[in-house]
Formats: structure tokens, sequence, C-alpha cells
């Protein structure tokens, strides 16, 4: 009896012990891009800072989940985190193409899509139908290029966000499908002048969509992994 009992124990304990050992090695490798000001490069150009990257961090601190991050490129970041077992990726719209692959957490902020175009062109645009004829620039994997296609607009496709800002200055395209806060500061970044936010007729922003932007983890990683993340974040949520 005693020597069942103890191998009883001994096996919860085996078990424990296992369980343990996998939670402390967790590491979730967290994968994003440069997006100003939600998540990009500080100055020294090594460590990654912004809204949405300290948003994550406190996320994975609050789960006591290990994890790395990895600023490339949206499509290297969007494809990887969708391939391979724990990983993740933000900041993302939570679009019907990509819902299926991930385990969704936020939206960590909201943001505005606009068009940016040159100052002197004095552009107004009240609904997409007013985009009739203009060549719209966006960057390859964006979720506002897939809305926009989405919606029977034609997109030239670039690598690099940041690309458009001096596609839209040298007359290459005629609008540019950005950030609200994301476009004027690549196009400092970049340091290219003379572009401005596209107004409605009453003289706003016109704001084609208000998207919320996310932390998505890969389906295949544990769906515990997942609610710790979860939680953690609407608990740093209900402190705010």
């Amino acid at each position: 009896m005693r020597q069942a009992v103890k191998a009883r124990l001994l096996t919860l304990l085996g078990m424990l012990f296992f369980s343990a050992g996998v939670s402390a090695h967790e590491l979730i490798t967290v994968y994003t891009e440069n997006y100003p000001p939600y998540n990009m490069y500080a100055p020294d150009n090594k460590t990654i800072v912004g809204k949405s990257t300290e948003l994550v961090r406190q996320i994975f601190h609050r789960a006591n989940i290990e994890h790395d991050m990895i600023l490339t490129t949206w499509a290297r970041s969007l494809q990887t985190a969708r391939d391979q077992k724990n990983t993740a990726v933000f900041s993302t719209a939570r679009t019907a193409d990509r819902e299926k692959d991930f385990y969704w957490i936020g939206p960590l902020v909201i943001n505005q899509w606009i068009f940016m175009a040159r100052e002197e062109d004095n552009i107004i645009i009240d609904s997409l139908s007013d985009l009739k004829g203009l060549v719209i620039g966006s960057y390859r994997s964006d979720a506002s290029a897939q809305f926009l296609a989405e919606n029977g607009i034609a997109v030239e496709i670039t690598s690099f966000d940041g690309q458009n800002a001096h596609k839209l200055k040298s007359k290459r395209i005629d609008l540019w499908a950005t950030g609200i806060l994301l476009g004027p500061y690549l196009a400092r970044e970049n340091q290219v002048s003379g572009l401005s936010i596209v107004k409605n007729s009453q003289g706003e922003p016109f704001v084609y969509i208000d998207v919320g932007m996310h932390l998505a983890l890969n389906k295949n990683t544990s769906i515990d992994i997942y609610h710790r993340l979860n939680n953690a974040f609407r608990e740093i949520s209900a402190l705010h």
C-alpha cells in the first residue's frame, strides 16, 4: 500500500516538475515592423520602442512568459507569425483574412487610416469613390492596401512604407495610404517635405477607417499561453 502511494506521489511530483520546467522555458518570439509611433527602433537603432511595444512588454511581463522581439519587414513578420508555433506579431489589424491563423489580444491601440498628398494638389476626399483615377501607394502585406483592393481601388505596392513618401513627392503616385501618425512621421524620417494629410470638404482629415491594432499569437501555440497573455492584457487595461 505504502509503495503504491509512494509511486503515485512520485508520478505527481514528476508531472509537476515537468510542467514547471515547460513553463520556465516558454519563449515566444514576437515580430514587429517599423510603424512609428507604435513600434519602431530607438535612435540607437538597436532598442525597439513605441506605444504598442511597451504595452506588449508589459503583457508578457505580467503573464510571466519570456519573449524575444524582432523588428523586420511587415511581410516577413506577418508570414513568420502565421507559419511558426510560439511566435506572435504586432501591431496588426484583425482582418477576415488573418482571423483564422491567430489568437487575438487587444486592441493595443486604435489607428486611423488616412491619405497623404502633395500640398500643392489641394485634393479633397469625401468618400472612397472620389479616388477614381488616382494612383494610390501602399506597401506589401499591409491591411490598408487589402481593404482598398477589396473596395475596388487599385493600389501600387512597395516593400517599405517610407518609400511612398518619396514616390508621392516625385509624382509617381497621387496619394499615399497610411496611418494618421505614421505618414507624417515617415515623411520627416525620410526628409520629405511638402506633403499633408488629405482633408474632406469640412476641412477635417478624411479617415477612411478606424482600426484596432492587435497582438496576434500563432494558432498552434499553447492555448494556455494565449489565456495568460489575454488575461494580462485585460488586467492592464482595467488599470487605465
